[in-house]
């Protein structure tokens, strides 16, 4: 869509109105990827091609951050990851017009990646993509408590993101969820964001204590089909003409 975020794939294109560079595209799945150890000539042919240049490629681990998130997997070596996020705002279903409250997801790349500097081909090992989707099954039984917002969980829109953070970190090995929380901080009231808080806390309680007592594996990871897919957004309610 017109207006995402800035990467070095996205042909300058600006979310929010503010010139930047989209970190969560920083990352690479070869973790001591070096490019000042690379050939100048062969980043610029690939800067320069819209086939190897584009949001389904990898960042070069450039950015303070990206660098510092995977010097820390690396060193720490996780066997799960959870990322909390923010998002707009989405409606369930277009029979449901519950607002949703959180969207999650278990996979972060459909394809194999093959790395242009160096040929190595990168891809979800099963096992991990298993655990991945059985996280996530936790994550949205564990909101599903009556017909009110907080039940209202649905699929973040499936990606195909090498070079984001989950999306590297999952292919060197670690299970990865991603938690994404409707609305900004300037979107919300005191009352509704206390209910987010909420929402965010409790899968992630129900995951980590999952995963320290070994029922993880008990979960059937085909539920993670039944979690609503992604449905069309709506406007940000602070802008709207009443």
């Amino acid at each position: 869509n017109e207006g995402t975020e800035r990467a070095q794939g996205n042909n300058g294109r600006i979310d929010y109105g503010i010139p930047g560079y989209d970190l969560n595209r920083d990352f690479h799945p070869n973790f001591n990827f070096d490019i000042t150890k690379v050939d100048p000539a062969k980043v610029e042919a690939i800067l320069n091609s819209p086939e190897t240049n584009n949001i389904w490629n990898t960042g070069f681990l450039v950015s303070p951050e990206a660098k510092a998130v995977t010097n820390v997997v690396q060193e720490f070596d996780p066997d799960a990851v959870i990322d909390v996020h923010h998002r707009g705002f989405n409606q369930l279903s277009a029979e449901d017009d519950r607002s949703v409250s959180i969207s999650v997801l278990g996979q972060f790349t459909t394809v194999p990646y093959t790395d242009p500097f160096t040929g190595n081909v990168y891809e979800i090992d099963e096992d991990v993509l298993e655990l991945s989707k059985q996280m996530t099954v936790v994550a949205y039984e564990s909101l599903q408590r009556g017909y009110s917002s907080f039940g209202a969980i649905q699929q973040y829109p499936q990606v195909n993101y090498p070079g984001s953070g989950l999306g590297a970190i999952q292919l060197n090995g670690a299970a990865t969820t991603l938690i994404e929380v409707k609305g900004q901080t300037q979107t919300i009231g005191q009352k509704q964001s206390g209910m987010l808080k909420e929402t965010v806390k409790t899968p992630i309680y129900e995951i980590m204590k999952a995963l320290a007592d070994g029922s993880i594996h008990d979960v059937d990871a085909s539920l993670y089909e039944d979690i609503p897919p992604a449905y069309g957004g709506i406007g940000d309610p602070s802008t709207r003409d009443f």
